[in-house]
């Protein structure tokens, strides 16, 4: 993928998070807004942790590429791309 097509992609999805949170959150007959600053950091937390999600799968595959075919079932970074997830 190219760096501008990835560049595309990352902020779109990036513009979909933002759009998403914007809307108001509604828990019973009481609605809360968040401010600009509050939808931004959530934003940065949220897009950070897919980068991190996605890198970390790129990683597992590269060490895969490079081990030896022994070792290759004991690389497994599940755990780390679950915590990502949540």
């Amino acid at each position: 993928m190219s760096s501008l097509t990835r560049d595309l992609r990352d902020l779109s999805s990036a513009a979909g998070i933002i759009q998403n949170f914007s809307l108001l959150l509604e828990e019973g007959d009481q609605v809360t807004r968040y401010t600009r600053e509050e939808q931004a950091k959530v934003c940065s937390i949220l897009t950070t942790a897919e980068y991190c999600l996605e890198t970390t799968q790129q990683l597992e595959d590269k060490l895969k590429e490079k081990v030896d075919q022994l070792f290759e079932g004991h690389i497994k970074f599940s755990t780390e791309q679950d915590i990502f997830h949540k």
